[in-house]
């Protein structure tokens, strides 16, 4: 059976030998990215949007209720891989071996327990002299409305321009849902997107003695990506795609004042393609209602649907992530990755083969107006005069405040 392949995690499955190749394998997740108006994709993105449930482990649970992966300063942090889920559908047990590998980040933020995965560099602190000499980085806060920037301790920054490679290991069993009492996989702590991917027909996973619904994990990483997004000084959206495969589905969006505008590439986009998308032309514009949510709604879900996820699971993803994807200002593209860059990242192997693959990663890319960048000009210079910190967004606090320098740099030429 041909297998289906759209996703940007790897994930790779090692024998046991004898097994049957009984079961199928589907998977979602996202990879965030900010790119200025210029289409260059800015740092900053470690500060997590929501909170995870407490038994969510990490690198460095250091207060598991508070902060989630790394607790660490880091540098460059250009893409965020978040909640990737893996599901299994079988009518018999199977033991399964699962490793997923990261080429350009790490995995930092896993559940069920993994059997192994990659450690971070050692936390080196600076020596005296480096001290004061060293500009404040920002720390993965985890309250967006607060960012922390501070040197923290005095220790060095992970930086993530230098080129890492994470991976994550599970040895688990998957387990026809009707086999296992749901006492089994029953937490308190569950928080609401923890609770959106249950779907309600998968297998239950056991990794030792824990049972779950699916394998979770997320991560921060720094590599290219093939699209990329920019806006010229009359306000035109420009994609710009170089990939070897097409894109099978796309959807830019944006809003602003109380109004929402998208527009759907139901076909995706050609490789090696230029669109455009004017403010005039190209748009379907709507009130910002309940309506006009139901409709985006469907459209994501059924784009989805379209790369091969189920209904159930189409549905977990779209409202996982509606807040971040639709409930905030902003233009951003949603495009799915092909599979080719999905195995370039993060390959996957599987063994046994599953009889079915569905694996569909959706890249979601912010990317800055002018008008907008203007606005965060405005803001850092009030902020300056006043010698306050400015209050951008703690979402993106970083990668606004790298804009801001770069405009800074133009503007005095």
């Amino acid at each position: 059976m041909k297998t289906i392949s759209k996703c940007m995690l790897s994930v790779c499955f090692t024998a046991i030998a004898g097994q049957s190749q009984a079961h199928e394998l589907h998977e979602w997740g996202t990879f965030t990215t900010v790119s200025g108006s210029d289409g260059v994709m800015l740092a900053g993105l470690q500060v997590e949007e929501e909170y995870l449930p407490y038994f969510v482990g990490g690198h460095q649970n250091l207060n598991p209720r508070a902060f989630k992966g790394l607790m660490r300063p880091v540098r460059n942090v250009r893409v965020k891989m978040e909640t990737p889920v893996i599901y299994f559908y079988g009518d018999k047990r199977e033991k399964v071996s699962v490793h997923v590998g990261f080429n350009g980040g790490t995995v930092s933020q896993w559940f069920p327990p993994r059997t192994s995965g990659d450690t971070p560099p050692k936390m080196v602190k600076l020596r005296p002299e480096e001290r004061g000499k060293v500009a404040p980085v920002a720390f993965p806060a985890i309250n967006p409305s607060a960012p922390m920037a501070f040197p923290m301790g005095g220790y060095k920054a992970w930086d993530f321009e230098e080129e890492y490679k994470g991976f994550i290991h599970w040895d688990t069993e998957i387990i026809p849902r009707n086999e296992v009492d749901s006492s089994k996989y029953f937490r308190t702590g569950e928080t609401p997107n923890w609770i959106y991917p249950q779907v309600p027909h998968s297998n239950i996973v056991k990794v030792g003695e824990v049972y779950e619904q699916y394998l979770f994990y997320r991560g921060l990483g720094n590599f290219t990506l093939p699209l990329t997004l920019s806006v010229d000084s009359a306000e035109t959206l420009s994609m710009d795609f170089k990939g070897s495969q097409n894109i099978p589905f796309a959807l830019a969006y944006e809003r602003v004042a109380g109004k929402v505008r998208y527009k759907v590439f139901a076909e995706g986009l050609e490789m090696n393609s230029h669109t455009e998308i004017s403010q005039s032309n190209g748009w379907t514009e709507m009130d910002l209602s309940p309506e006009s949510n139901q409709i985006i709604y469907r459209e994501m879900r059924d784009g989805l649907m379209a790369q091969g996820l189920n209904q159930h699971e189409a549905d977990g993803m779209v409202k996982t992530w509606w807040n971040s994807y639709f409930g905030h200002d902003g233009l951003r593209v949603f495009w799915v990755l092909p599979e080719n860059e999905v195995e370039r990242i993060l390959p996957m192997k599987v063994s046994p083969e599953p009889e079915k693959k569905v694996r569909v990663i959706v890249g979601r890319s912010e990317v800055l107006r002018p008008s907008f960048e203007k606005q965060l000009l405005a803001q850092h210079a009030a902020a300056e005069e006043k010698k306050q910190l400015p209050h951008y967004s703690g979402r993106y606090y970083e990668a606004y405040t790298e804009r801001v320098q770069a405009l800074k740099k133009v503007t005095k030429k």
